[in-house]
């Protein structure tokens, strides 16, 4: 995409949310890294970012899960 106001953080940020929102478990971080094609370190600092804005929660071993925000 070749828009100047387009932010493609934001984009990968949103596609993680939604992966996760979209699987029946709870993934792992070589889970969400493989399935968006972003290295480890990447897929964390998403995660890591979406789970302090509490949009995802983690299990006790580590795997993510989107939280309810419907409160």
């Amino acid at each position: 995409m070749k828009d100047q106001y387009f932010s493609r953080a934001v984009e990968k940020a949103m596609l993680a949310l939604e992966c996760i929102r979209r699987s029946p478990q709870p993934l792992s971080l070589a889970e969400v890294s493989g399935l968006l094609g972003l290295t480890k370190a990447s897929a964390f600092r998403l995660l890591y970012t979406l789970e302090t804005l509490h949009y995802l929660c983690k299990t006790q071993d580590g795997r993510y899960f989107a939280a309810d925000r419907s409160s």
